[in-house]
């Protein structure tokens, strides 16, 4: 539970996405390798320490992946209670960012940022915040 979360256009179609034209199902390698933009994050830090607070809004989600086309706020400020400013992914783990695992296998550590485009295969930022973290 303390690792990274999966981005789940990896482990079930996207229907969303499918609907948008971007992908025509799971992102599989090759849907990947079409992309205009082929940099598309894998797998982000996840908020441990929101999944395991019994007063959050999202305490307990026995979930291994994140829905991006649920929006940015999702992924990193929907939560409420303790936790008002907290999504599925930690998007500032280590000293103001977090290491992020790409489709073709490398990791950067980046500020949420320039991160939070990369979640989206098309590289555009679904419902975003209109103040994100940076």
């Amino acid at each position: 539970m303390w690792g990274y979360a999966l981005n789940s256009i990896w482990t079930h179609k996207s229907c969303s996405y499918a609907l948008e034209g971007v992908l025509d199902g799971f992102a599989t390698e090759s849907a990947i390798a079409g992309l205009a933009d082929p940099n598309v994050i894998m797998f982000s830090e996840r908020n441990s320490a929101g999944l395991t607070d019994p007063s959050s809004s999202f305490y307990y989600v026995p979930q291994d992946d994140y829905d991006t086309w649920d929006g940015e706020a999702a992924l990193v400020q929907w939560g409420s209670g303790s936790r008002p400013n907290e999504g599925w992914i930690d998007p500032q783990r280590h000293s103001g960012g977090s290491n992020y695992v790409y489709a073709d296998s490398h990791a950067k550590w980046l500020r949420w940022g320039r991160a939070r485009i990369d979640q989206y295969p098309d590289h555009v930022v679904r419902f975003p915040l209109s103040n994100p973290p940076q």
